[in-house]
């Protein structure tokens, strides 16, 4: 769907079967140079690209005019950049990564972020589209049913590099932190495949019991849901634990002490069978350190 600006206060809406208008506030554009005028049809109409507001429909507006008047990106129904979109993603992460402070970016059709991007980000946007194409050829053929979230992904690393629909930015976004929370994730299971053949975790569901466990790794998990960070351990059972704490948990560099020391932490709680894809574990709640 595209947007019109047609005269005085009104928008023509086209790309459905009938034609609606919506009555906007006049807009004022002076140039000494008409021609250079971007989306511009012969009677003079300029292109506007659909809003950012909630929902698919809401809150028909017109663009700023850094929207009208860029070189870097075409604002239609899908938006068509000179950069893998990826690559400006991973950009974006390595920056707030390195100074969370000091690089922050309100969309991705910035400017500034996609003039950032090199040749490294470009190559980790590679990477990353070819894990997650593996992950799930994989997955189809185990037969394993993909969410609706899966099935985006799939749609979004299957497609050209350099368009996306506005809908899938949010999932384009977080990609690159996916990445690095799935790669950590088959470390672990790779580290202790073997020994956690054979083993059954039913009967350990919602039972309160002590535990020794051996840090692995630590990885932050953010989504929608939540924050937190994610504590992994080995059990002396050939059991697989997790635990998680906030980042603002005032307490949290005492444990990261403990945990990077990797020695064996005498844990009680309720322990909780969890399952990601075919990999089981134990979700260890309401605990307590039984020794200091």
């Amino acid at each position: 769907m595209t947007y019109q600006y047609k005269g005085r206060g009104m928008v023509q809406i086209t790309g459905n079967k009938q034609m609606n208008t919506q009555p906007i506030p006049s807009i004022s554009i002076t140039s000494t140079n008409p021609s250079s005028w971007p989306s511009t049809s012969g009677s003079g109409s300029v292109t506007l690209g659909q809003g950012l507001g909630s929902g698919m429909y809401a809150g028909i507006h017109a663009q700023s005019l850094d929207d009208l008047f860029n070189t870097h990106y075409k604002k239609q129904e899908i938006y068509e950049f000179e950069e893998d979109i990826l690559a400006i993603s991973c950009a974006w992460k390595r920056q707030r990564d390195d100074s969370p402070a000091e690089y922050r970016y309100s969309k991705m059709t910035d400017r500034k972020l996609f003039d950032s991007v090199t040749f490294d980000d470009r190559e980790s946007a590679k990477t990353v589209r070819d894990y997650y194409s593996k992950k799930i050829m994989m997955l189809t053929l185990k037969g394993q049913p993909l969410t609706n979230f899966r099935k985006d992904l799939n749609t979004f690393v299957h497609s050209d590099v350099n368009r996306a629909t506005e809908e899938l930015f949010p999932l384009i976004y977080k990609l690159p932190d996916f990445y690095e929370y799935d790669v950590k994730i088959d470390e672990i299971k790779t580290s202790i495949e073997n020994r956690l053949k054979g083993v059954k975790l039913e009967r350990m569901n919602g039972k309160q019991s002590s535990f020794e466990l051996t840090p692995i790794t630590s990885v932050k998990k953010h989504n929608k849901r939540m924050k937190v960070i994610e504590y992994w351990f080995s059990e002396k059972s050939n059991t697989i634990s997790l635990i998680q704490l906030e980042p603002k948990n005032p307490l949290l560099h005492i444990w990261d002490d403990m945990f990077n020391s990797k020695k064996v932490l005498q844990i009680s709680g309720t322990s909780f069978v969890k399952s990601m894809d075919d990999f089981e574990y134990l979700s260890i709640k309401n605990w307590k350190l039984s020794e200091i």
